[in-house]
């Protein structure tokens, strides 16, 4: 008899502990402490110093690829002088501010590296650096423009699909123009090969280079550029817009942005995917002589 009521105590002496564990981990999943740490698992870390660190669900401004969201944007210049950022999905434009380099000359091409770095071209031949933070003058970098050898339509384009870029352009003479690379340490010019048209470029992550070229003798086209020769490929007519007086390009989330004004002098922007051509903005009320976007830029958008 005392066996069996020993038994019955130790059965019950088991059953609470188990109630109590079962109630203290119910706890813990109600109140999100850890356990073993008696704290509220709210995402936030503590640094070295004691101070909250950031929690999981605040937007870090950089990405696994190390490009900053500002990096991720379109660039644009009005004839203005006025630097913008955009951002396509929300057709959002965001004036940044004046660019203030001490030159009289008009921007006339434009192009932004990985680190957000903006380079403006005047129609002088003088390239600049300007900040995509406040539109304020960097300094100027060089005169790309040696007699009657004219630089235009810039744009950078990865190395392959690694996080390296390299800055291409095309020179206007000696006929017929060339592609070409500018280093953007030493600003030397070295042309790549012939190429037919003057477009303005556009770069990708996944190391492609394209062209919109405006003035070609069938009408506005878009093309691949080889980077090597300066060879064309792919070319997509674009049929549908205004004889462009002023135009721009930018390659983003896997379609293609043309900024086109005719003589009324407001930009349209335009949409190329798969290749259709659709309207994005009408009538922006701005004057849009110039595009730069990073290869940090989306190659795809996932809807």
């Amino acid at each position: 008899m005392i066996r069996i009521q020993s038994l019955i105590c130790r059965l019950a002496l088991a059953a609470l502990v188990l109630h109590i564990a079962c109630s203290t981990e119910e706890g813990r999943l109600l109140t999100g402490e850890e356990e073993g740490t008696g704290a509220s698992t709210d995402d936030s870390e503590k640094n070295d110093d004691g101070t909250e660190g950031a929690g999981a669900d605040e937007t870090d401004s950089e990405v696994d690829d190390g490009c900053s969201e500002a990096a991720a944007l379109i660039y644009l210049v009005d004839n203005d002088k006025t630097l913008y950022s955009f951002d396509p999905p929300s057709k959002k434009f965001d004036e940044i501010g004046k660019i203030d380099c001490p030159t009289m000359e008009s921007p006339v091409s434009m192009a932004v590296n990985r680190e957000a770095r903006a380079f403006v071209l005047y129609d002088g031949g003088a390239l600049y650096e300007v900040s995509t933070k406040d539109a304020s003058c960097v300094g100027k970098k060089a005169n790309l423009w040696q007699g009657a050898r004219e630089t235009r339509g810039m744009g950078f384009s990865s190395i392959g699909t690694s996080s390296q870029d390299e800055l291409f352009c095309y020179r206007m003479s000696p006929s017929p123009s060339q592609l070409a690379k500018i280093d953007i340490e030493t600003f030397d010019v070295t042309a790549m090969g012939p190429m037919a048209g003057r477009p303005e470029l556009t770069g990708t992550g996944h190391g492609e280079l394209w062209g919109f070229f405006a003035a070609a003798s069938g009408g506005p086209e878009v093309s691949k550029v080889d980077k090597e020769t300066g060879a064309l490929s792919e070319t997509v007519p674009i049929d549908g817009t205004p004889t462009p007086y002023s135009w721009a390009f930018a390659f983003w989330g896997g379609d293609f942005y043309i900024f086109i004004a005719g003589t009324t002098g407001s930009t349209n922007v335009y949409k190329l995917s798969d290749g259709q051509l659709s309207l994005h903005i009408g009538n922006t009320g701005k004057l849009i002589v110039g595009a730069g976007v990073s290869t940090c830029a989306p190659v795809m958008v996932f809807k």
